[in-house]
């Protein structure tokens, strides 16, 4: 599961918020031992807000940036305040087919809180419900997440947010691109383009894990860990997009991984 801490002295004390969800953390045993028996149930928690009551679980890889807080006109500026936006994986609650919120195994979900501060970061009604990121699909497990928002007010694109990720196609398996998922209204919806190929055989390889950051004038660079088919060698590639996440060059070899 994801568990989230807040640091506002610097990093130098951290404390875990308890908000309200699925809870076992009362239970002495383990679920379904008969002699020593543990009932979950809705209680105090110190994972992300909201997740139960819209039928998911955070399931960890969490990754967080900060971005400026759009208006009421979707203007982002810092005036505004700063936009925490939390990603993590996602499953379904419930193993029953029809309750599930999503299709797949594991879903890229992000939520989002403005301006906490030492006041309001215990409070559940701080946070926004998550948003599925990830174009689902029966076969897809969607893992190695990453966010990052455009913070630069020189920046064309100031206040996009991104996700990446490896999309596993079949149940946890190859085929395997890196996607890319773009915001343009404060991750209240978010659009998806494929960066890489998806194809993972003994000649071409497959990807691992992804990152991505902004510069003062937009550009997007995209970096993940993959083959190069030449010669076999584990590389990291880059790719960069100039247009706000729109479109993206054809991605290249940056460095060599040992």
């Amino acid at each position: 599961v994801t568990g989230v801490q807040f640091s506002f002295d610097g990093g130098n004390t951290w404390a875990q918020p308890v908000y309200t969800g699925w809870t076992a953390r009362d239970c002495d045993g383990v679920v379904g031992n008969e002699a020593n028996p543990c009932t979950p149930h809705f209680g105090p928690i110190g994972t992300l807000p909201w997740y139960f009551e819209n039928g998911l679980v955070a399931d960890g890889d969490p990754v967080a940036a900060f971005g400026p807080v759009p208006d009421a006109q979707g203007n982002f500026d810092w005036d505004n305040g700063a936009r925490l936006y939390f990603g993590n994986l996602a499953g379904n609650f419930s193993a029953v087919r029809d309750e599930q919120a999503f299709k797949g195994q594991e879903a890229i979900a992000v939520s989002r809180m403005d301006n906490p501060s030492a006041a309001n970061f215990q409070d559940k009604n701080a946070w926004m419900d998550p948003v599925i990121v990830s174009r689902q699909n029966a076969a897809l497990f969607s893992d190695k997440v990453q966010v990052w928002a455009d913070n630069a007010e020189s920046s064309p694109f100031f206040g996009n947010a991104y996700v990446c990720n490896v999309a596993f196609r079949s149940f946890g398996g190859a085929p395997e691109p890196v996607v890319f998922h773009r915001s343009t209204d404060g991750g209240e919806t978010w659009t998806q383009r494929q960066l890489s190929a998806a194809t993972n055989t003994n000649q071409t390889g497959g990807r691992q894990g992804c990152t991505i950051r902004t510069d003062s004038d937009g550009v997007v660079y995209v970096f993940w860990i993959g083959t190069r088919i030449q010669d076999r060698q584990s590389v990291i590639f880059m790719t960069r997009s100039f247009d706000g996440g729109q479109r993206f060059e054809r991605p290249q070899v940056v460095a060599e991984v040992d």
